[in-house]
């Protein structure tokens, strides 16, 4: 994040690259410009970037675009936003704020989305938003904001039908969507969860038809992605298969074992969730309205679940029961979400909560989260 003294800094990219040499700051030795640079937006970089070659030089470096954003994934920015009411042709304006961790508001702009749109729950370079028959891909970094092709088979997204994950080995984004299909047979026919993708920024901008899902899924929210998979719970009831996993890499299905407390006679399958929290799969196990058990997958490999937190939010004067759990600090408090509602820290020792302090937006607001990049869309 940028101190004020950063901040300060990032104002003179208004002068001329003649003013610069003048004020010395060629001179000041490359190490310590990589530091500098390091702490900076991605905005005040591009905008650094037109002052002379040997800065552009130096941002355009692969080693100090990797060191910029390892720095960024350590702090993620909230991306906020908010919609109009729709307009004569059923477009809305989308509003967006980032705002760091702190509540300070570091850029604002706005878009045209079709409709009301949720964004997916990812941390990543990119924010995913999906409405009633559009699907779009922003990088708040640099403003970024595409539509992607509409999907071959259905006109609504629910919030468990998309997912979006990266793969290392393309180091692409792509986006997953499942769908339901009918195969008529002999006899009777059969329900069918098929599966397409989309890679964002590559030359064949459309979606791929891979491998029909093996179960029927379904979720209260979008799959987390851990481990370069997306991960939904299974419908139905199975001593066995619970969770259903998508490795984005490989493009394929496998089967990820429950926690022990998950069987067929047990498992409320119905409100259960699951969430990304610090880097790892989470499960919900619902006990009552605001309480709820947190299973860890500590060991993804040899499927070693750990119950870590036992959740008792308390009543709110408003009514609302729905909480999400977001994000998970170094100290323990977890970030929950009432939807259009809310952000609190919990605190699971004690059962404390502290408003998180953000930008003053009207009721109905949404955020996300998202990493400082300068991965590109393709669109410019």
């Amino acid at each position: 994040m940028e101190s004020s003294g950063y901040q300060k800094f990032a104002s003179d990219i208004r002068v001329s690259a003649k003013e610069m040499k003048k004020s010395k700051m060629h001179d000041l030795p490359t190490d310590i410009m990589v530091k500098i640079f390091s702490r900076l937006s991605v905005k005040s970089l591009s905008r650094l970037k037109c002052v002379c070659t040997f800065w552009r030089a130096i941002i355009s470096d692969p080693d100090f675009l990797s060191t910029h954003h390892d720095r960024a994934a350590r702090e993620p920015l909230f991306l906020f936003f908010t919609l109009s009411q729709e307009d004569n042709e059923g477009l809305c304006n989308i509003h967006l704020s980032s705002v760091d961790q702190q509540g300070r508001v570091l850029n604002t702009f706005t878009n045209k989305v079709a409709g009301f749109v949720h964004s997916l729950h990812t941390c990543a370079d990119l924010v995913c938003f999906a409405g009633r028959n559009r699907i779009y891909v922003c990088n708040p970094s640099t403003e970024e904001f595409v539509t992607l092709g509409q999907a071959s088979k259905w006109t609504y997204y629910p919030r468990y039908a998309l997912g979006l994950g990266y793969s290392s080995s393309s180091k692409a984004y792509k986006v997953v969507h499942l769908f339901t299909y009918y195969v008529s047979g002999n006899e009777v026919g059969h329900l069918r969860i098929g599966c397409e993708v989309f890679t964002i920024g590559c030359t064949d901008s459309s979606w791929r038809r891979v491998e029909d899902c093996p179960y029927n899924v379904f979720g209260l929210c979008p799959p987390p992605f851990v481990e370069g998979s997306l991960h939904w719970l299974i419908s139905g009831y199975s001593d066995d298969e619970v969770i259903v996993s998508f490795n984005v890499d490989r493009e394929e299905f496998r089967v990820v074992q429950h926690p022990e407390f998950c069987s067929s006679s047990n498992c409320r399958r119905g409100p259960s969730r699951l969430v990304e929290l610090g880097g790892c799969l989470c499960l919900l196990e619902h006990i009552q309205l605001l309480k709820f058990n947190i299973w860890t997958l500590k060991d993804y490999k040899n499927h070693i679940w750990v119950k870590e937190h036992t959740v008792n939010f308390p009543p709110q004067p408003s009514g609302y029961f729905f909480v999400n759990p977001r994000a998970i600090r170094s100290d323990g408090a977890i970030l929950m979400e009432m939807p259009h509602e809310s952000l609190d820290y919990y605190e699971p020792e004690n059962g404390n909560l502290t408003r998180v302090d953000r930008i003053e937006v009207e009721r109905g607001f949404q955020f996300s989260y998202y990493v400082e990049s300068f991965y590109s869309l393709g669109s410019r």
